[in-house]
């Protein structure tokens, strides 16, 4: 495996007291092996699909866990070593998030002895909330707007906090389970629900992606999620939902097509049902009167079909 250098480029930073907010891109020919240490906390946000089979693993107080597979939210704790791999070269674009330790410990009242199954899940954060909010942080980082620094530093307490009750109850991810689904299983979905167009998916197709009967994908899932496939579906669809409201002047129809619903209308109800209010209607609250940069990744909104 090669040790090619690494190229970085800070495309835009947004700094408030306790976090430091950047979009990062980084190139490498070659595959990598890296140990990074962080001083402070740190969250990287993928924007763009990683390379393939990117790996890591931490080690603390004795402790060396096993490589697992690295997923879209990578938490970092301050001054607990990193080690990663990537077996080949490619690009990626990245929400970095960088939070005080001092301040977290305040906010939080947790000291920084970190256990061996919160490791564990740090490889892999699959929450919804947290990645919101960063993605929230990287427009506002491109595009202030009004008020820019009381938002991040409310969206600073909201990752802060969300981070907490994450890890208290999130299973391990880093390694293989016999009664879950692998990291890269869990990948495939996610890339397979998000590029899904003109259709949800079917748990069928799902259950077939990860090479499992119907039956036997179903239990693997909730086990791994803790949710159903519906409402993970669900999910994924209402946060990409109001990314595009917010973050693109996209028209409804273009929007629905693109998270798998038949018109615009069936997306206006769906959207409705799980938020209370319109698309159009949410979109005049959080949106901005000008079109703003958009994000790939993301989650959607809408019915699994059995």
């Amino acid at each position: 495996m090669g040790n090619a250098p690494m190229k970085q480029v800070v495309r835009a930073e947004l700094t408030v007291p306790g976090m430091i907010v950047q979009l990062r891109s980084f190139n490498f020919a070659n595959g990598l092996e890296t140990v990074v240490c962080e001083e402070q906390h740190l969250l990287s946000l993928k924007l763009s699909p990683s390379p393939p089979a990117s790996e890591g693993r931490f080690s603390s107080s004795g402790y060396v866990g096993r490589y697992g597979g690295i997923g879209d939210l990578l938490w970092v704790p301050g001054q607990v070593p990193l080690d990663s791999r990537v077996p080949s070269g490619g690009s990626l674009n990245t929400v970095y998030c960088s939070l005080d330790r001092g301040l977290f410990s305040d906010l939080t009242g947790r000291d920084e002895v970190w256990n061996e199954r919160e490791l564990s899940s740090c490889l892999d954060v699959r929450s919804s909330l947290i990645k919101e909010a960063l993605r929230r942080l990287a427009t506002e980082a491109i595009n202030p707007g009004f008020a820019t620094s009381t938002l991040a530093d409310a969206l600073r307490i909201t990752i802060t906090m969300e981070l907490v009750r994450y890890l208290a109850v999130a299973p391990g991810h880093a390694g293989t389970s016999a009664g879950q689904l692998s990291p890269q299983q869990m990948r495939r979905i996610d890339e397979f629900v998000d590029d899904m167009r003109g259709g949800a998916p079917t748990i069928a197709q799902i259950a077939s992606l990860c090479g499992l009967s119907t039956r036997h994908f179903t239990r693997l899932f909730r086990q791994t999620t803790g949710q159903t496939v519906l409402e993970f579906v669900n999910v994924r669809r209402l946060e990409r939902a109001k990314a595009f409201l917010a973050d693109t002047q996209l028209p409804l129809k273009e929007i629905a097509y693109r998270l798998g619903f038949s018109d615009a209308s069936s997306f206006s109800r769906a959207f409705r049902a799980m938020m209370g209010e319109t698309p159009l209607g949410y979109r005049m609250r959080e949106g901005r009167t000008h079109a703003k940069p958009h994000f790939q990744g993301g989650a959607r909104l809408g019915t699994t079909r059995h």
